[in-house]
């Protein structure tokens, strides 16, 4: 590749998928005028919103990585420039193939496929940017940590000479270029500027950090000076007393000194602070507790954010009118968003084949996977009215189903709950399979769900069932077979009877006469013949 397509490969890729964001806002430009001409329903404004803030996102994010780093950022690497080619033909393919379709017909009112689409190549394109941002950042981090002090350790000597150093190696450097005819000052010009002021800067917050914290134990030390060792330290800091950081020469070579001065981390200057205290103090315990105290406080401090944050969030939380699990009845929110009427908002369309050779419904849920069936006509997909049957003689149809259905993670088994017993505030256990299901609801044929009686055409919503036309029934029982009347059977009495001895051999074709009766009281359910 050359140095030009190097720099410019991810250029490029963005480029091609603010070209697509370009495209799709142009032609939901013309669906809006073709359909405000025909008086036709117009696209969804959420479908635009997310286009334009795919492209701003995106651009602002480029533009964040270039000031940053410069060429670099530009050239990416492999992983991101893969990633946004990747991107970049799944958005093109998805989101124009839909509203290309649909600019030709304002029958199709369901951008929410083409609005997910949008707003799953701009999540994953800043993705890609952001972990090629961060990847530059840790090989810069590195860089200059194995090199830190090469940049600024000539640049400081020649400003900040110690007393016992050796002469300055300039000095010699003009005299033999006066010597050979080279003019010293034009040599100065054409030396590449230092980064001299990011130093200074680096230097100055760490000598106000160190003077903060020692200020307190400054004068337990007296100064001492090391000769050649005190002129180089003097040379990599001179904003720094000897007084400071004569102790922690005796602790720290020359190179860990440099790179505790000439960086911005906390770390660094933690060791910066602590360890005079350690040199000129002989307890060890003494510089533990002035670093763990610091960080102490740090996480102290942490510990109240998060406590208080987890106060607001569990007020909040109590401030909850209606918890998820009573508002839903244990089912699916997208469910009670269909018994509520939401059709848009409770299914969302999605294409599916390599080409889009057909289309279904889906739960919008990120966390559900329930699906179900989508019609063809010539305006384009709707939701399947179809009436099923079932062994039980139920007729339903397909939305029954959805308004039923409970989150799940496998579409080929759904499982659902009794909408009867929901919305009659009972224990709805979860049916595997719409059979178990409608094996449940015919036991509720015939008894009552609130003032409306389970049976016939029935249409559910989250207030209850109410009948309906014969056209727009969720569900429709059958009819049961009239009960026939229990006929009445009399009534047998027993009675006592004392017969005279001359009857007692008597003709079986005459009455017999009875001397007395004796009536015994009894209730009606204790007669034993009924």
């Amino acid at each position: 590749m050359s140095g030009i397509g190097e720099v410019l490969a991810i250029v490029s890729c963005v480029a091609g998928l603010i070209q697509a964001y370009d495209a799709g806002s142009r032609i939901v430009r013309q669906i809006k005028a073709r359909r405000q001409a025909h008086g036709a329903l117009p696209p969804s404004d959420l479908l635009e919103q997310s286009i334009d803030k795919g492209r701003k996102e995106i651009q602002k994010l480029v533009e964040d990585g270039r000031q940053r780093f410069g060429p670099s950022f530009e050239e990416g690497d492999t992983t991101a420039q893969l990633a946004l080619y990747k991107i970049t033909i799944a958005t093109q393919q998805a989101l124009l193939d839909g509203l290309t379709q649909a600019r030709d017909d304002d029958g199709i009112i369901d951008f929410d496929y083409c609005i997910d689409t949008s707003d799953k190549g701009r999540n994953e394109a800043l993705l890609a940017l952001h972990q090629l941002f961060q990847r530059k950042l840790e090989e810069e981090m590195d860089r200059k940590r194995s090199n830190p002090a090469r940049p600024s350790q000539a640049p400081v000597s020649a400003h900040a000479p110690g007393p016992y150093s050796s002469p300055p190696s300039y000095q010699h450097a003009s005299l033999h270029k006066e010597v050979e005819g080279f003019d010293p000052a034009q040599k100065e010009e054409e030396q590449p500027p230092s980064p001299l002021p990011k130093i200074k800067k680096s230097r100055t917050f760490g000598q106000a950090v160190f003077r903060r914290k020692s200020s307190n134990t400054q004068d337990n030390y007296p100064p001492k000076r090391d000769g050649p060792r005190s002129d180089k330290l003097a040379d990599v800091s001179p904003g720094l007393s000897e007084q400071e950081m004569k102790p922690s020469v005796n602790r720290r070579n020359k190179t860990t000194s440099m790179l505790s001065n000439a960086t911005w981390s906390s770390t660094s200057t933690d060791s910066t602070v602590v360890r005079p205290g350690s040199i000129a103090r002989s307890n060890t315990s003494a510089s533990s507790i002035t670093m763990v105290s610091r960080r102490d406080t740090t996480f102290s401090t942490m510990s109240r954010m998060s406590s208080r944050s987890g106060m607001s969030a569990v007020s909040s939380m109590s401030n909850m009118s209606i918890s998820p699990i009573t508002k839903y009845g244990a089912c699916c929110k997208y469910a009670y968003e269909l018994r509520e009427g939401n059709i848009k908002k409770g299914l969302m369309l999605q294409m599916a084949g390599f080409y889009g050779g057909h289309a279904f419904y889906s739960c919008p849920s990120t966390k559900c996977e329930y699906q179900g069936p989508a019609a063809q006509d010539k305006k384009g997909y709707k939701i399947d009215h179809r009436v099923f049957n079932t062994p039980q003689g139920i007729k339903y149809r397909w939305l029954i189903l959805a308004k039923s259905h409970v989150p799940q993670r496998d579409s080929q088994y759904p499982s659902f709950r009794c909408l009867v017993c929901v919305l009659s505030k009972d224990d709805s256990a979860i049916y595997d399979g719409k059979e178990s299901l409608f094996a449940h609801l015919a036991d509720h044929q015939g008894a009552f769900l609130g003032e409306t009686l389970i049976g016939g055409q029935l249409i559910f919503d989250n207030h209850g069932a109410r009948l309906c036309q014969d056209s727009e029934f969720d569900i429709k029982f059958p009819e049961l077979a009239p009960i026939e009347p229990v006929q009445e059977q009399g009534v047998a009495v027993v009675v006592s009877a004392t017969l005279p001895l001359e009857t007692r051999h008597f003709d079986p074709h005459l009455p017999v006469k009875t001397s007395s009766t004796t009536p015994y009281p009894y209730e009606s359910d204790d007669n034993p013949w009924v």
